[in-house]
């Protein structure tokens, strides 16, 4: 495989962490059906890439969630922007939409489903 050149000023990094529950949980994305996890067969992860050029810098996290609410959002772009110095509003965090992973909001849609159970606010 041939390297790339290198691009003067710019500079990137990539990384990825394990971000899979402790435990069996509730599989959220199929509502009235009571699945739990019974083992991982791949983990869930986050994976980031940070962009820097110049004066400016954007840093993407793609994690395997189904759905991160605008005040998570909020919270880890504050957290990471207090220990890293990138500005919060570089900071982007997408979900795959995955139905294979733990309950991440309460919505209205299964506000009153018995099968559904709380967020873990330990895992957020």
């Amino acid at each position: 495989m041939t390297p790339l050149p290198a691009t003067p000023g710019l500079r990137a990094g990539a990384a990825t962490v394990d971000i899979t529950p402790a435990g069996s949980v509730f599989l959220y994305g199929y509502p009235h059906v009571p699945r739990h996890s019974t083992g991982v067969h791949d983990p869930l992860e986050c994976a980031a890439l940070y962009l820097r050029a110049g004066a400016g810098e954007a840093l993407f996290l793609a994690t395997d969630l189904i759905f991160v609410t605008k005040e998570l959002v909020a919270e880890t772009r504050r957290r990471i922007a207090a220990a890293t110095g990138v500005a919060e509003g570089a900071i982007m965090l997408t979900c795959t939409h995955t139905h294979s992973g733990p309950v991440m909001s309460k919505h209205l849609s299964n506000a009153a489903d018995p099968v559904v159970p709380p967020v873990d606010p330990a895992y957020l």
